[in-house]
Formats: structure tokens, C-alpha cells, sequence
């Protein structure tokens, strides 16, 4: 078994050609949300916060090179091991999956990186 992959997220996504650097995707995500990165790092369980943080997860983690850990990292305090990064992409990937708009989906239509 291979304990590099983990269930649920496929890692085909990872050898993207089209890998683009961790700076230019957490500004771009920042200046479309209008928020600080300080603000992200504090353990804030607002919807609006928690929501703005697993949409950067899932971009960070399909458009970069970055693992799970550093991205947890980046986050820190507020996010304090992997197990909520996998969360949050999840949870993204369930927000794309529905048919019904939500706020997430407007989101995802809305940013262009």
C-alpha cells in the first residue's frame, strides 16, 4: 500500500504541468477576497473566515506543489495539523459537486488564476 497517497484526493493533480508558485496564488486569492493573511492565521470560526481558508486549501493544493503539511503551516495557529487541510478541500470538492449555487460555487466561478 502506498501511504503517500491518501484517500479521496487523487494525486494525478500533483504532476500538473501547469504548477504555478505558492506567492502568486495566495496574493491573487487575497486581493479577490480582501482579506489579510493575519487574519486567516487567527483561530477564527466565523463562516466567511473558515470558508475564505478551505478555498485557499484547495487552490494551494491543486495549483501547487505544496503537501498538505505546508500548507498547514501557513495557516498556523488557526489551522494546527493536515487533517483540516483535507477537510477543506473536501469540503470544497463537495461544494463543486452540487448543483444548487452556493456561496462557495459563486467563489469558484468568480476567481481566475
Amino acid at each position: 500500500m502506498n501511504y503517500m497517497a491518501l484517500p479521496g484526493i487523487p494525486r494525478s493533480i500533483k504532476f500538473n504541468p501547469l504548477i504555478r508558485n505558492r506567492d502568486y496564488v495566495v496574493r491573487q486569492l487575497l486581493n479577490y477576497f480582501e482579506i489579510t493573511m493575519p487574519e486567516l492565521q487567527r483561530r477564527s470560526r466565523k463562516r466567511k473566515v473558515v470558508q475564505i481558508r478551505y478555498i485557499m486549501f484547495y487552490y494551494l493544493y491543486t495549483l501547487t506543489s505544496m503537501t498538505l503539511n505546508e500548507i498547514a503551516e501557513m495557516f498556523n495557529p488557526a489551522v494546527t495539523d493536515h487533517t483540516t487541510v483535507i477537510y477543506g478541500i473536501q469540503f470544497v470538492r463537495d461544494q463543486i459537486s452540487i448543483e444548487v449555487e452556493t456561496e462557495v460555487n459563486m467563489h469558484l466561478k468568480a476567481i481566475s488564476i
